[in-house]
């Protein structure tokens, strides 16, 4: 009969960081088999600094694209904010960076992707293609979003998302993430990162016709991460 030792929880609450990095997915039970315990304690360790050192790199890389973002907005002749509006802006108004709300994660392709048109905010359609579906946890429950392509696009995957934050804290409309081919990518599974979640043009202005939010990605738990709105 196998022994158990019982390590720390800040250990055993990170197994997973392992397969996921930067998304913790604490599970039951506080030991782990005395046989291979050595070599789990000590990947465990190397992936805790290795996290540790990652998390920085990657706020500061949200960071920068954040102050971009803002520099454009204010700037940018291309700007979504009204021109009356764009000398007073001084940066839109984000959640604070949360590693929490970052995943790694495979795409579960369709076997026969579908065509679907999707309705804007000025009551037109626009077509895309549902090419599969991501899986995660969320509010301590399996969530899944479809992800979707533009027909004859790149390998840019749009992921529309609403959720329990949408007329609070955020766009009412909902917001997305775009997943680009390969600088969202890690040893070939996919980069969805909340915490690059944004509102579309058309919650600034009125002049823009955005897609809404499909219903099969309509999330009944707050994602606190993000764009907030109003700015």
């Amino acid at each position: 009969m196998a022994t158990r030792l019982d390590l720390p929880p800040w250990l055993t609450d990170r197994i997973h960081t392992v397969a996921q990095k930067m998304r913790y997915q604490p599970y039951a039970g506080a030991g782990v088999e005395t046989e291979g315990a050595i070599l789990a304690i000590a990947t465990l360790l190397h992936d805790r600094h290795m996290e540790l050192s990652d998390t920085d790199e990657w706020r500061a890389t949200l960071q920068e694209t954040r102050d971009r973002k803002d520099a454009s907005f204010a700037d940018s002749p291309r700007s979504p904010l009204p021109p009356d509006e764009r000398a007073s802006f001084d940066g839109l108004d984000y959640y604070p960076p949360d590693p929490d709300y970052r995943f790694v994660l495979s795409l579960h392709e369709a076997d026969e992707p579908q065509r679907i048109a999707v309705t804007t905010t000025t009551d037109g359609d626009r077509e895309y293609v549902a090419v599969g579906r991501f899986r995660f946890d969320l509010g301590d429950q399996e969530r899944s979003l479809t992800a979707y392509r533009s027909p004859g696009g790149d390998g840019t995957l749009w992921l529309p998302f609403r959720d329990a934050t949408n007329g609070e804290t955020t766009y009412d409309a909902g917001r997305y993430l775009d997943l680009d081919a390969e600088t969202d990518r890690e040893a070939g599974r996919w980069v969805v990162d909340f915490n690059r979640a944004y509102s579309p043009f058309c919650a600034y202005s009125d002049a823009y016709e955005c897609p809404l939010v499909p219903a099969a990605n309509w999330l009944e738990a707050p994602v606190p991460a993000g764009e907030r709105y109003p700015y």
